[in-house]
């Protein structure tokens, strides 16, 4: 258990870029030293608490909102987010509004170009064919965090090696 500390790893970026099997990898091993967390993962969100909610600005904002309300309720020391959550000023309120010692904004960066030919569930070309609107980094865009706490390049590491190193940092700032 951490000693008197919260905190939130709130991982952005495209969809594909790695954020779902970093949360997962860091959960695990989290878990091996005795560090309970939970993960928040904006595909599953979306499907139960925010069905109801488009892809438009508006409704991606909402979703953020509800988020981070369900961050703020959960009862243990380390909360994993992972939301494509693709504007600052969502990720600003986020950081500004989740109860928490220290807030992680983490970067998980893979280019749009590789997250594409990662695409398993087809979504990319579906947005390239018009099937999905509003859909981050073709149809809406995504905008890079400004200055995140933690960046982890899916793109030039392996999934092994990336998890490894935001574990290394969450712990660096948890002074574990």
């Amino acid at each position: 258990m951490i000693d008197k500390v919260r905190c939130v790893v709130w991982m952005t970026g495209y969809s594909g870029s790695g954020k779902s099997t970093l949360a997962q990898g860091l959960h695990e091993m989290l878990s091996a030293i005795n560090i309970h967390s939970v993960i928040i993962d904006g595909d599953i969100i979306r499907q139960q608490a925010n069905a109801d909610l488009s892809f438009s600005d508006n409704d991606r904002f909402t979703n953020a909102k509800r988020v981070v309300d369900i961050v703020n309720n959960k009862s243990t020391d380390l909360v994993i987010v992972s939301l494509i959550s693709p504007f600052n000023v969502i990720r600003d309120y986020a950081r500004t509004n989740c109860i928490c010692n220290i807030f992680l904004e983490t970067f998980v960066n893979s280019s749009l170009e590789v997250c594409e030919k990662r695409d398993s569930k087809g979504l990319y070309k579906k947005a390239r064919r018009g099937e999905i609107v509003n859909f981050t980094g073709i149809s809406s865009k995504f905008q890079t965090p400004v200055n995140p706490d933690i960046i982890i390049n899916t793109e030039t590491t392996s999934v092994q090696e990336s998890t490894l190193e935001l574990f290394k940092k969450v712990c660096g700032y948890l002074k574990l």
